[in-house]
């Protein structure tokens, strides 16, 4: 897990942007640590919002980004599991070709 600092965050709207502590874990097992921590937080993903890009002002934000894995796709129910961290795109280059 990267260790925390301090950064300026907004969505693709680049309206009202908040300072806050961001932490970026590099495996799901590391959240729970983070959970069970004082004061506020939040998880973000991209940031790709135009509103609420998942901003904690004064608080720890959660960067979920290292946690992007994707499980095989189970085709007969139709589904697949992403981690917190997945982009759209990493799913479609996962999926698509199978």
């Amino acid at each position: 897990m990267t260790q925390s600092e301090g950064r300026l965050l907004m969505g693709w709207g680049r309206a009202a942007p908040s300072a806050a502590w961001v932490v970026t874990p590099e495996e799901a097992q590391e959240v729970t640590s983070l959970v069970s921590g004082p004061g506020p937080l939040l998880a973000r993903g991209l940031g790709r919002s135009y509103g609420d890009a998942a901003q904690c002002a004064g608080g720890t934000v959660i960067d979920c980004t290292a946690i992007d894995g994707v499980e095989e796709p189970d085709r007969v129910a139709k589904r697949v599991r992403v981690q917190a961290g997945c982009s759209l795109d990493a799913l479609m280059r996962h999926v698509v070709p199978r």
